[in-house]
């Protein structure tokens, strides 16, 4: 028996209409994301980016891979926006993207990464050479950033299928 090429399903064409997913997407989608995004802006995740951009010598806020966090919710924000486009989500999303965006801005190289930006942590593009620099707390969490980014904006991309808000 052989079985057929598997060929990828995007994510607008799938529709889930039940009694158990439905309302949990629902709640998910009108509530949880926005609540989210509301606890990374109180807690400062956000404002590290526009400390950067406007070249502030400010103290970082949170730990190295809150960046990474930041764009995985960006990145969950897309994908919901594929399931349902919801304009206010969507606007809120680019204006998250335009900190960002303004952060990269900032540096010549295009260089984001707001905790080894702000705390001067001195591994820039790279990861410690040594396993042991992981262990303390100047890790700056650099590939994790850079990936979860890349993901954000593939998945926005895929979502809005605009390159820039």
């Amino acid at each position: 028996m052989t079985c057929g090429q598997i060929k990828p399903v995007s994510q607008q064409a799938v529709k889930i209409d039940d009694n158990f997913w439905s309302p949990k997407l629902g709640t998910w989608h009108q509530v949880t994301i926005f609540d989210s995004f509301d606890k990374f802006e109180k807690v400062g995740a956000f404002a590290n980016f526009d400390k950067v951009a406007h070249r502030q010598a400010a103290e970082h806020i949170g730990d190295p891979w809150w960046d990474g966090l930041v764009y995985e919710m960006i990145t969950a924000a897309a994908d919901f926006l594929a399931f349902r486009p919801n304009f206010a989500l969507e606007k809120r999303v680019d204006s998250y993207i335009e900190r960002i965006a303004a952060a990269a801005a900032a540096d010549p190289e295009g260089y984001i990464n707001t905790a080894v930006t702000l705390s001067d942590i001195g591994y820039r593009w790279t990861n410690p050479a040594h396993p042991d620099d992981t262990r303390n707390d100047r890790f700056p969490h650099t590939i994790y950033n850079a990936g979860c980014l890349v993901e954000a904006g593939v998945h926005y991309y895929l979502a809005t299928g605009r390159r820039t808000s």
